[in-house]
């Protein structure tokens, strides 16, 4: 039986790399929990400024309201009459 014949194009090809590079590689658990905290700060500066925005709505609620209030309660002015 011969040995076969490999072409010049396929002598530094691995048929099966493909798959491995596709692969999700592995963690440490040191990178998870750098990975985590940083999600988790990510998440907290998210939702602080989530808060901050809701905060602001309600002040420029508030405010309006506020000034409803103070032109539906004061008096009309008398107008002079000629």
């Amino acid at each position: 039986m011969s040995h076969p014949v490999t072409h010049a194009k396929n002598a530094n090809q691995h048929p099966g790399q493909a798959v491995l590079d596709l692969e999700q590689k592995k963690r440490t658990s040191e990178q998870k929990r750098a990975d985590d905290a940083q999600a988790k700060t990510m998440r907290k500066g998210r939702e602080a400024a989530h808060q901050h925005g809701i905060d602001h709505l309600a002040s420029i609620m508030d405010k309006s309201a506020q000034k409803e209030v103070q032109l539906l309660t004061t008096p009309a002015k008398p107008r002079p009459r000629p």
